[in-house]
């Protein structure tokens, strides 16, 4: 994949913004949301504890977000990165934390642009860190617990570990739980962690990128946590898992691309649990009768392609002016 050349504009600072180090930057990634990025945009600034810099990165929207963004009146010191085309959420939080490490931030907290953090949510991230955190040693990352638009749990953002460990959690009064991997809505990342394991791959285009990139945390950290008390709402279109097996002709090359970043995580990272779990899933598309021949033919070739798939690196310095 070619790495693009970005454009990074709206540079200047709010007045009387701090030009020392940003303790925390949140990047938010987006692609033809407007409404939805205004909705975010607003919860980031109505934090209770807000963040230093936010850094948007835009996929070249056509509904108008550039103009939308070039004309908002902001109230924290903002960057905003235009790329030449949309090159997914990999890409773009793959940008956007290199933008970060280059604005000398001390954590990144990321997230798309349908999602709507509750006002304490970054209060809790950076409060349960530092009660998690031994010896001067951080955990590998902080997440928060992801609700759908109707306050369930959202069941794409649930972190490794069982499906209903958020509701059973909650219910013996644990606000801090030990996560081995979660998705990008809302992810805190020390940038020193960043700097040592690298960027996203910006070959998995979306779907899994966050997974893979939080695992690989994993191993270099150990565990992540996910604060309880840290809510974030995810306005996604529906509350349904990625399912390769309930694949349709609109999204199969999304579901594709999955199987192979899984395959292609799980090897690379030596996770069992989840070459198993993609394995499985791989199995149930081929030997699911709802599907098409044609179609479980292009989902397989997405699983097989796994094996020998080696994603591109974006190099960090990608973002410096």
């Amino acid at each position: 994949m070619h790495c693009p050349a970005v454009s990074i504009c709206n540079n200047s600072r709010v007045p009387g913004a701090a030009t020392e180090t940003r303790a925390v930057a949140a990047v938010v990634v987006t692609y033809n949301r407007t409404a939805l990025l205004d909705q975010c945009l607003v919860a980031i600034e109505n934090q209770t504890h807000r963040p230093d810099l936010i850094i948007v990165v835009d996929n070249a929207s056509d509904d108008g977000t550039a103009e939308y963004l070039a004309e908002r009146v902001w109230g924290i010191d903002r960057r905003v990165i235009t790329l030449p085309r949309n090159y997914g959420g990999a890409m773009g939080f793959a940008v956007g934390m290199a933008a970060a490490l280059a604005a000398d931030a001390d954590s990144v907290w990321l997230m798309d642009d349908d999602a709507i953090p509750t006002a304490s949510a970054l209060e809790y991230l950076l409060e349960d860190t530092k009660v998690a955190t031994r010896g001067g040693r951080r955990p590998a990352f902080a997440c928060s617990m992801v609700v759908w638009s109707d306050g369930t749990v959202a069941r794409m953002n649930v972190p490794r570990a069982n499906a209903v460990w958020n509701q059973a959690a909650a219910r013996i009064g644990r606000a801090v739980v030990d996560v081995d991997s979660a998705s990008f809505v809302s992810a805190l990342i020390p940038a020193d962690h960043i700097r040592a394991v690298g960027l996203p791959h910006i070959g998995y285009f979306k779907w899994y990128d966050d997974t893979e990139y939080t695992l690989r945390l994993r191993r270099a950290y150990g565990p992540g946590i996910c604060s309880m008390n840290s809510v974030v709402k995810h306005l996604s279109a529906n509350n349904e898992g990625a399912l390769p097996w309930q694949a349709t002709d609109y999204n199969a090359a999304d579901h594709a691309r999955a199987l192979r970043n899984r395959v292609n995580a799980s090897l690379t990272l030596s996770d069992v649990r989840g070459f198993l779990s993609v394995s499985r899933d791989a199995l149930m598309t081929a030997t699911a009768p709802s599907q098409p021949l044609r179609r479980k033919g292009r989902l397989l070739k997405g699983y097989l392609s796994g094996f020998t798939y080696r994603p591109p690196v974006l190099p960090a310095e990608t973002t410096r002016d």
